[in-house]
């Protein structure tokens, strides 16, 4: 292919030419490994971030960026919009119906759909970022816990053994 293509994930691994297993195994790993991740295709990209069985994709090519019409896709939805996406095939622009797209000869397939609710876009950073804290909440949580429970330890064997010298 003569198009520049990467795969890139939030810890900022970046891997050059990706094998289709290898976007699969980084999609798989959004939610739990990676927050996020972003397959760029000679300038435009398509990027996916959320939770297991709760991701969202956006994509800019290069009319401004424009979200799927969920938030709840599969790991194996997401591979498939990817592939598609990669290939240069239409087959993608089907999970963006509800958008309209500013360049309608390059999204030929999507249409408004003016009876339907607009769903509200989603960003990536801010969901990234939304992911982070709440992990960093669970982090701390987790690690007062601990150190609760272990003061709470020595406290309890010091006041054990002061007993037994009594």
């Amino acid at each position: 292919m003569s198009n520049h293509i990467t795969l890139e994930d939030s810890l900022g691994k970046k891997i050059t030419d990706p094998t289709q297993e290898q976007i699969r195994e980084t999609i798989n790993k959004i939610g739990h490994e990676i927050d996020h991740c972003i397959l760029n295709v000679g300038g435009n990209y398509i990027q996916a971030a959320g939770r297991r069985n709760e991701l969202f994709v956006e994509t800019d090519v290069g009319s401004g960026l424009i979200g799927a019409d969920r938030s709840d896709y599969s790991a194996e939805d997401v591979y498939q919009m990817f592939i598609g996406f990669l290939r240069g095939d239409d087959s993608w622009k089907d999970f963006f119906t509800t958008v309209s797209f500013s360049d309608s000869s390059d999204f030929s397939r999507s249409q408004e759909a003016p009876e339907q609710e607009k769903k509200p876009k989603f960003d990536v950073k801010e969901e990234a970022g939304k992911a982070l804290k709440a992990e960093g909440r669970y982090v701390a949580r987790r690690q007062t816990r601990r150190g609760i429970s272990r003061i709470l330890s020595m406290l309890t064997g010091l006041f054990i053994r002061n007993k037994l010298r009594k």
